[in-house]
């Protein structure tokens, strides 16, 4: 196969007398770490070498890391790739052969920089197989990594005690991350293509029999009998959706954008794909669903409904008209009926008003709908789900039958608002209050349903707005094997009671670990610090914190993720997307410098200028009113992250924010923004590239200085 080095993202050739290179990281136990060598190099004048063999006893480790390396997404046929050459130890032009078998060369892949996985492992045996003194290459597939940033180090452990007269060493050199383009995939054949092309005077698709390779949406999974899914197009329409027939569906999920190959074949004039090879190219994709009336689907008309075999369709208030048989219900809208599956679907009545989400499938004859879900259009007794947060709304769905002439009332109270709605339509069956006139808080919130003289209270707790209350996050450590805690602080000007509260943070789609708060009151501005419970001692212990308890089986992904302080309905207190660049990667503490921006917002965090955190104090820093700027700390070792918060009490066309010398020279422009609206914001900047000395940061608002801060860089 033809393949093309597109570009390179990341190149190392150890040419440049800074050893190690910039933001590389060179450390180990062993007293001899790796250098950058000009004799027996790899290629050019300089690569990077580790001492083989020892003048003393050298045991240990040297460990020589890249920095943080972004990769980007690549397409199915594109590969990311990383290779490095090596050369091998020698001592008189002969291979050295003293590396002991008890010595090993590791080459290690992360994406913390704590949790590594093996690309290499050296041994004696592994390193010395056919061994020459020519250059050697070596080139992994990284595309499992796509969209993530990594590290990748080189790691020689040293279990060896003897001692040899001469040195001799292993280099390594030209280091390369980049992407390498494959031949594309054959042309694809949309779905309606496959299923509108068919032989005259039938319906069988003209491909019947042919291997094609097409791409669509995963609409559901194996709710037709259990076997195989569905893939629709992105828009829908006629002829947009196919079966793809395999007994293997575990890891596919509705929303899955696939690439399937396979045979397709007519299963009893159901057109299908047949032994496909999938792959997932992108998750969680949206995608239009066909909101058709049954008489379009009808089994009397074959050749209208071949227009909507196996496509994901939407039908609105059907009437179930026959019950009775095993296999099927039989739903009528409009002038004509058609066939509901009763696989994986509640129990019907006749009468029953319904609208289904599902697939239309051709069988024994007749075209029946495979639900994916079903909905009964009747007004109930029983509350079946709450859903909250859309245009800061409240909506109650409910399934139970009652009689449309009973007396039935809704009474739903949160704190000191009353709302008494009477429904008297069926066909209501969801119920919509707005809360936007409710303050920022937390509230007791009871749902009443009257039902023929019968009441039923619900109550649950009830944060305003959803996602964003006045009890949050204010302040967390994501350092795994050092430090774990979240912060809860109340912001409330009242006591809230956080028991059964809890947290969950997330890895991709899945939670990745949870854990309920115990029942703990707060005061107005009251904090309580939770850790994990392997650290408890050395968090609560050290800064001698009686507001402090470890949460036993929680800790986080040091890496990106979601966390959602939730309550228990469901609904998110606070919420908060956070990774180390939110932070800095020193300190790793991280801490909410506005309460009144959303969790999930960057500039509602800054990284904190104590070391390890202000766990069970009030944060190190935070943008007030009364302050126009601020920086974290006026006194900075070289490298560490600085940050300024503004604020800005009136109108205000453009700002900026410059930096200079101590004499007034001009170094850098690090904020700008033209038609400034907000009066808050928080800017990060990174102090690697200054010399130790004073500096000076000044903010400008439409042309005039408005205040000035000093800073020190002092060396490390």
């Amino acid at each position: 196969m033809l393949t093309i080095f597109v570009f390179q993202f990341f190149y190392e050739d150890f040419e440049s007398p800074n050893f190690p290179p910039s933001n590389w990281q060179n450390v180990g136990t062993r007293n001899t770490k790796w250098v950058r060598r000009t004799s027996g190099v790899v290629f050019g004048s300089a690569s990077a070498g580790i001492q083989i063999a020892q003048t003393s006893s050298e045991v240990g480790t040297a460990i020589l890391q890249t920095p943080l390396i972004n990769l980007p997404s690549v397409n199915p046929y594109d590969t990311i790739v990383f290779s490095f050459y090596y050369r091998l130890p020698s001592v008189g032009g002969q291979f050295d052969t003293r590396f002991r078998s008890t010595d090993t060369i590791k080459v290690q892949i992360s994406t913390d920089g704590n949790n590594w996985n093996n690309l290499i492992v050296w041994d004696s045996t592994t390193l010395f197989t056919n061994a020459n003194n020519q250059n050697k290459k070596v080139q992994f597939d990284v595309s499992s990594y796509q969209n993530l940033s990594i590290y990748i180090r080189w790691i020689f452990i040293d279990n060896t005690n003897a001692t040899v007269s001469s040195n001799s060493y292993f280099n390594i050199d030209s280091i390369f991350v980049g992407i390498k383009q494959g031949n594309p995939p054959p042309s694809y054949i949309p779905i309606d293509s496959i299923q509108k092309a068919v032989y005259p005077n039938t319906d069988s698709s003209i491909f019947s029999g042919q291997t094609i390779t097409t791409t669509g949406i995963i609409a559901e999974v194996g709710k037709y009998n259990g076997r195989g899914f569905h893939i629709k197009m992105k828009n829908g329409g006629p002829y947009s959706g196919i079966y793809v027939y395999t007994t293997n569906i575990a890891g596919y999920s509705k929303g899955d954008s696939v690439i399937v190959s396979g045979v397709v074949k007519e299963y009893y004039k159901y057109t299908e794909i047949t032994n496909p090879n999938i792959q997932v190219i992108s998750q969680n994709v949206s995608f239009k669903v066909d909101t058709l009336i049954t008489d379009s689907i009808s089994s009397s008309s074959p050749t209208t409904a071949e227009r909507y075999e196996g496509v994901y369709i939407f039908i609105r208030k059907a009437v179930i008209v026959d019950a009775s048989h095993n296999y099927r219900y039989t739903i009528k809208n409009g002038n004509l009926s058609a066939y509901l599956s009763k696989y994986n679907v509640q129990n019907l009545q006749e009468n029953d008003i319904v609208s289904v989400w599902g697939v239309l499938v051709y069988e024994f004859g007749e075209y029946r709908i495979y639900a994916d879900s079903v909905y009964i259009h009747d007004f109930p007794y029983r509350l079946e789900k709450i859903n909250y947060g859309y245009g800061d709304g409240i909506t109650f769905k409910f399934r139970k039958k009652f009689n449309p002439n009973s007396d039935v009332k809704l009474l739903f109270s949160v704190s000191n608002l009353n709302f008494d709605t009477t429904i008297f339509n069926v066909d209501s069956f969801q119920f919509m209050i707005r809360l936007n006139s409710l303050e920022r808080g937390f509230y007791n919130a009871v749902l009443g349903i009257v039902y023929n003289n019968d009441t039923n209270l619900i109550k649950f707790r009830l944060p305003y707005p959803n996602g964003f209350s006045c009890v949050l996050i204010n302040e967390f450590d994501d350092f795994p094997t050092v430090e774990e805690f979240i912060e809860i602080k109340n912001f409330c000007p009242y006591k809230v009671n956080i028991g059964n509260l809890f947290v969950k943070s997330y890895s991709g789609v899945n939670i990745y670990t949870s854990s309920v708060f115990p029942n703990i009151e707060l005061e107005p501005n009251g904090i309580f610090v939770f850790v994990y419970d392997t650290f408890q001692n050395n968090i609560c212990q050290r800064y001698n914190l009686s507001n402090c308890i470890a949460l036993p089986k929680w800790t986080y992904l040091n890496s990106q993720q979601p966390m959602v302080i939730s309550t228990e309905m469901g609904f998110a207190v606070d919420s908060l997307w956070y990774d180390s660049y939110w932070g800095g990667r020193h300190p790793y503490t991280t801490i909410r410098v506005s309460k009144d921006e959303r969790g999930w917002t960057r500039s509602a965090w800054g990284p904190s200028a104590t070391i390890n955190g202000t766990p069970g104090k009030e944060n190190d820093i935070y943008i007030t009113d009364s302050d126009e700027i601020v920086v974290n700390k006026k006194d900075l070792a070289k490298g560490e992250i600085l940050h300024f918060a503004f604020n800005i009490k009136d109108e205000s066309d453009n700002i900026y924010i410059y930096l200079y010398d101590d004499v007034g020279r001009y170094i850098d422009r690090i904020y700008y923004e033209r038609n400034y609206t907000t009066k808050k914001g928080l800017v990060f900047y990174n102090t690697s590239k200054l010399k130790p000395g004073i500096y000076l940061v000044a903010i400008t608002v439409n042309g005039k200085t408005r205040n000035k801060v000093v800073f020190r860089i002092r060396p490390r």
